[in-house]
């Protein structure tokens, strides 16, 4: 299954028939959704990254939807203003599917490149290139919780036992610009073909 496969022809079109609807903050774009004249069909929660917005914008095709951008480390669905914003789009928005979409760079703020120097020889590559594959794992791993995490939302639970919710979670190698699809139910990550 591939979500990223399916981008309209025209973005244009697609664009035009079905709104989207972005916020700078999750207060923003819970404004924007208590004006959407109709339901909005998709959440697209990602980590901040132009180059992965640019690629999940088209995932929806035709159909509306909502995408908030924030760094993945502020994500929490159990309390404060994301997980009011699950409640209200899927209570008020009748939201069917949640996209969540990690990223290999979502280190701490504190993680700065300790390869030392400028000098490139041999061992200071690979030892930046364990660092960052290294890193890279931690934001998976982390990644992994957030989204079992959502499905212990209450609203998010509610909703997916009913049938009335599907969430997809995609995780951004930055490295390789490639995506991976979670499968929660699994607990494993795959390549996204």
């Amino acid at each position: 299954m591939s979500l990223l496969a399916n981008l309209p022809s025209n973005p244009s079109v697609a664009s035009a028939n079905a709104p989207l609807y972005t916020g700078g903050s999750v207060k923003s774009l819970q404004n924007a959704l208590v004006d959407a004249p109709r339901t909005i069909d998709w959440l697209i929660i990602s980590h901040h990254d132009p180059k992965v917005q640019d690629r999940i914008r088209h995932v929806p095709g035709n159909q509306s939807s909502c995408l908030l951008t924030m760094p993945q480390l502020e994500w929490n669905f159990q309390s404060g203003e994301l997980a009011s914003l699950l409640e209200r789009s899927i209570d008020r928005n009748g939201v069917q599917r949640l996209l969540l979409v990690g990223h290999s760079d979502s280190g701490s703020k504190d993680d700065a490149d300790s390869s030392g120097g400028r000098n490139k020889t041999p061992q200071r590559l690979f030892d930046a290139t364990r660092l960052m594959l290294s890193r890279a794992q931690h934001a998976k791993s982390h990644f992994a919780d957030l989204v079992n995490s959502v499905y212990l939302h209450p609203v998010v639970h509610r909703a997916v036992a009913a049938g009335e919710l599907r969430v997809h979670a995609l995780f951004y190698l930055a490295h390789c610009e490639s995506f991976l699809f979670f499968d929660a139910s699994k607990n494993e990550f795959r390549p996204l073909a």
